[in-house]
Formats: structure tokens, sequence, C-alpha cells
């Protein structure tokens, strides 16, 4: 079944709100406040994105909503095992594994926005996600380093490597996220292409 009556438009804005300030309040209380730019980013993204997922299909809706919950979660319960060494040496894998859900979320997140590129011949979509995946990846990491300066955290070498490790890891995690968009495209492909040539 792909049709569901669609939530209110402020019924909708106040369960991301509600989701993103628990997020929030959560890394608040329990991580130095460098930590918590992440959230506020995924708050920002999470508002701007909302139109988009509302206006599709409800399976690109459900995979919205399941990131937008489920990315705070996991990146809480990682960043917690690291920054309090409840297993000794692992925030090398963690650290991983953090990017990966990141990266994959994040562009789970933009599917509704560009959803239409399922209609695109083969190998596109594959390389618009990598693409996209990439940008917003190296971007990241400009980002994160320029806060690291701000705040006095920049390391030595031991960060260049970290960050080609990370760079690595956001591929996977594209890749990921290019797999659930796949599927999604096919049980949605018809409701796809009755949609207006531009995006909603």
């Amino acid at each position: 079944m792909t049709d569901r009556r669609p939530i209110s438009a402020a019924t909708g804005i106040c369960a991301v709100g509600a989701v993103c300030a628990l997020a929030l309040l959560a890394y608040q209380l329990s991580f130095p406040p460098f930590h918590t730019v992440v959230m506020v980013a995924w708050t920002l993204l999470a508002l701007c994105t909302y139109a988009s997922a509302r206006a599709a299909p409800w399976p690109y809706q459900r995979v919205w909503w399941t990131a937008l919950v489920g990315f705070p979660v996991w990146e809480y319960a990682l960043k917690f095992m690291i920054i309090r060494d409840v297993i000794p040496y692992s925030w090398f894998w963690l650290n991983r594994l953090e990017h990966l859900g990141w990266m994959a979320s994040l562009l789970l997140l933009l599917t509704p926005a560009c959803r239409r590129i399922w209609l695109l011949p083969s190998p596109f979509p594959l390389l618009f996600v990598l693409g996209l995946g990439g940008l917003i990846g190296n971007l990241n990491e400009f980002f994160e380093y320029a806060l690291r300066l701000i705040w006095h955290t920049a390391g030595g070498s031991v960060w260049y490597s970290d960050t080609l490790l990370d760079m690595m890891t956001n591929v996977p995690g594209a890749l990921l996220a290019f797999l659930i968009g796949w599927r999604l495209n096919r049980t949605s492909a018809p409701a796809l292409e009755a949609e207006p040539a531009l995006l909603n």
C-alpha cells in the first residue's frame, strides 16, 4: 500500500521539532558543545526537506521519518561509547560507523527532494548519489576542521589520516543510501512518473 492520508503540515512540523529538540537536548546534556553542532545541522536539514518529504509518495515519507528518528539515536549511542570509552580502544571503528550511518542517513533525508533522479537511465542515479555524497562529505571535513581551529582542538597529522578514512567511509554510506533509494523506486515508480516534471 503506497497511499496514506498525510498528516497536517502543522502536526508534521511539530513532530519534526519534537524529535530534533530531544536530540539537541540529549547532546547538550551529554557531550561538549563541539559535538552538538551535528544535531543543529541535522535539525536545519530536516526542516528544509520536510515539505518535499510530505509531498512524496508514502514509501519515501517512511524512509525520511526513519532516517530523521534513527540517525540521532545511532549517532548518540556511538558518540557516547566513544567519549565515555565504553569499549576500550574502539574509537577507530566506532568513528567509521559514525560516518557510515551519517552519510546514509543524510542522503536518505534528501531522497524525497531528489526522488525524480530515479527516472533517469542507469548509471546516472548511482553517479548522482555518489557525487552528492562525495561533495557533502568533503564539505563536512572542511567545516569540521574549521570548527576544530576555532575551538583550538585541531591536532597534528593524526587528523589527516582520520579525514581520509572518513571520506573513504562516506562511499559505502552513499552506496547504502543508493540501494535503499533503488528499492524505493521499484515500489514507487508509477507514482513518480505521474508527478509533474518539476520537483515538488
